[in-house]
């Protein structure tokens, strides 16, 4: 049995037909060896259109395959040598071949007493009782006379894969059968994949029964380089079969000590990862929400040259914050080298960051995080020369680049260099959290210093926790889709009247009652964008409650054009801080493309109310008859004016009518 690798069309001849030898060089030493009457050759018998040829590997099942003439991968064509003719038919020819399948096997190939020299003689001998030109093997004839003064690596009988690199690569049992070599000879092989290399397409099939050969080989020295198994650029190649798979089992063998090279360099995850890259298609929309300006926390952005300005005010900090503690730089280090493994995991990407370098990111951010939040609550820690708080626009820059979801630091990375100082074992100092608090309070709108809040993952965390409710709730899957929500003006056509929610503490109580829409007030200013995205990212990518992505959902459908934004500024609900309606139209429209959410809907009744109100007539008539009629105190004089008239008009009507 054996392996066809290519499709030949074949024509029935009468009478007989000629055996060709085609002869390849394996070194370019031929060129000089082949006058010397000497040269290391590989052989394949041509008859009947195809090419049939015997190589190496490590299974007991055939090493006879076919090529196309003059046309074997991995060799450089010489000659082809007219050995005779045979009067055999190609189906007789193809039977025979099977038969010495069980003679030819891959593992019994050997470079001295059984190469493919030697299987193209005994071929040709039955086919044209004539042997081949006795140059082309006699290379392995010397070798077998001078069988004792052959180096040992000639024994082997081991198949030598092919790296990616071209070179051969031994497997453990031909590193043991080196160590116990004999003098005995033994086969020495390479492997080479049997295709097409042209741009016609492949056509592999196993002939006979049992398993093809896995590769051809060399007859007298191994092949350095791989050969592809299919043809590049070929336009319209078929799926390699059973057979060719088998024949690239060699390299397969190095993909899978290359995967598990990969697999077992794979760190450990101690805890979830909670820190993110943003998905390219939020990005997109606006890659300045998600980029740090001024200063990177973390390793996503860390080394970036236009960040580089801020390094030097994050060793200041180092050192202002060591000086506040009982504790060394070399015991903060070793305490970071702790939290290493730990940090490690809480990042979504590869952190190409070597041992040093990351313990280094976390004792020198996490420092500057610490001593910036302590100076931010504590003016008096600032001293007259601090460049950050003494530069409004640069200090609102850093608030701004600490609550991106790529630019952070595990929080519990923050609270234990916390806990490094002597000040937080005084009564009445505030925890981490709350100095976090404080400090965003400054430049952020509703960030409640009060709310009591479970340790967050990192900052994204703790002002999403501000925003919600604190205990997710529990929703129900249902039919309405949220873009069909009501718009602001047809709330207002419909009667719909809106005031802010002043006493929540919460963006997410929105209610509905007696035609009145409560909604918590929102301040729109430079970094709401920001500040949204981020939370969104974060939600998106972590977080099964996806209530503040409902939020901006809602307000997206709420607010469609400038106008719908134009009565929640006029209502009090939007303190519109960008400048102009339109700026708050295009931030809620967008702010919600692209963005995935389920069938449950934080405010799937609230919607249902909305548009179950607007679609009820009276309401419409209602609001008409008050905008028109009685929006102001000239309206209602002049409508009850026109009502008394027509009143008395009626009674004098009738009062005629009586008289007569």
């Amino acid at each position: 049995m054996f392996c066809r690798n290519v499709s030949v069309r074949r024509k029935k001849k009468s009478g007989s037909v000629p055996v060709y030898l085609n002869v390849y060089d394996l070194t370019p030493m031929n060129v000089y060896g082949y006058w010397l009457g000497i040269g290391i050759y590989h052989s394949g018998l041509e008859v009947h259109g195809v090419e049939y040829g015997y190589g190496a590997h490590e299974k007991s099942s055939s090493g006879i395959f076919e090529v196309e003439p003059k046309k074997c991968p991995g060799f450089t064509f010489r000659k082809s040598i007219l050995v005779g003719e045979t009067e055999m038919r190609a189906k007789e020819v193809r039977t025979f071949m099977e038969k010495l399948a069980e003679e030819y096997q891959g593992n019994k190939y050997n470079l001295i007493t059984r190469n493919c020299n030697h299987f193209c003689n005994h071929v040709c001998l039955k086919l044209t009782q004539k042997s081949i030109p006795s140059w082309v093997n006699r290379l392995a004839r010397i070798g077998f006379l001078c069988n004792c003064v052959l180096p040992a690596c000639l024994n082997e009988t081991k198949v030598k894969r092919v790296g990616r690199d071209g070179k051969l690569v031994e497997g453990e049992n031909t590193k043991k059968k080196k160590k116990k070599a004999r003098s005995r000879s033994g086969p020495l092989s390479s492997s080479c994949s049997i295709s097409r290399l042209d741009n016609k397409p492949s056509h592999n099939r196993s002939i006979s029964t049992g398993n093809p050969p896995l590769s051809s080989s060399s007859p007298s020295c191994p092949v350095r380089h791989r050969v592809p198994s299919v043809a590049s650029g070929a336009k319209d190649q078929k799926p390699l079969s059973t057979c060719s798979a088998l024949m690239n089992l060699n390299e397969g063998d190095a993909l899978v000590d290359s995967i598990k090279e990969k697999l077992d360099s794979l760190s450990s995850l101690l805890r979830p990862c909670c820190i993110y890259k943003v998905p390219n298609k939020l990005r997109r929309l606006n890659p300045d929400a998600y980029t740090p300006r001024l200063v990177s926390f973390g390793p996503f952005h860390r080394g970036k040259e236009e960040l580089q300005a801020m390094e030097e005010h994050k060793h200041r900090y180092l050192r202002s914050f060591i000086s506040r503690t009982n504790s060394s730089l070399e015991d903060i280090v070793r305490v970071g080298r702790s939290w290493e493994q730990n940090a490690r995991s809480c990042y979504a990407e590869d952190v190409k960051l070597n041992s040093d370098e990351f313990v280094e990111m976390l004792v020198v951010d996490g420092s500057f995080l610490v001593e910036l939040l302590l100076r931010s609550h504590y003016p008096r820690l600032r001293g007259e020369k601090d460049r950050i708080f003494g530069n409004l626009m640069m200090i609102t820059d850093v608030c701004r680049d600490m609550i991106l979801i790529e630019n952070q630091l595990p929080f519990f990375v923050v609270k234990e260099i916390f806990l490094l100082l002597f000040i937080y074992y005084q009564q009445g100092t505030p925890s981490i959290i709350q100095l976090a608090q404080r400090h965003f309070r400054c430049s952020l709108s509703r960030i409640d210093d009060n709310k009591i809040i479970s340790e967050p993952e990192h900052f994204v965390d703790l002002l999403r926790s501000c925003f919600v409710p604190l205990v997710p709730i529990r929703l129900e899957e249902c039919t309405l889709k949220v873009h069909n929500a009501p718009e602001t003006t047809e709330l207002h056509t419909a009667g719909v009247s809106f005031k802010p929610a002043e006493t929540s503490s919460c963006l997410l109580d929105i209610s509905f009652a007696d035609g009145v829409l409560k909604i918590p007030t929102i301040v729109i200013d430079d970094l709401t964008e920001s500040l949204y995205r981020n939370i969104i990212v974060f939600e998106q990518c972590h977080c099964s409650d996806k209530s503040f992505i409902h939020y901006t959902t809602l307000l997206g459908c709420f607010i469609k054009s400038p106008t719908d934004a134009d009565l929640l500024i006029r209502s009090g609900i939007i303190v519109n801080d960008l400048g102009n309606s339109e700026d708050v139209s295009k931030l809620f429209n967008s702010i919600s493309k692209e963005v995935t959410y389920d069938r449950r809907f934080y405010f799937s009744t609230l919607s249902e109310n909305l548009q179950a109100y607007c679609n009820t007539p009276l309401n419409r008539w209602k609001a008409i008859l008050r905008r028109d009629y009685f929006h102001n105190p000239w309206s209602v004089a002049s409508v009850l004016a026109a009502s008394i008239l027509l009143l008395l008009t009626f009674i004098q009507t009738v009062c005629s009518i009586l008289a007569l």
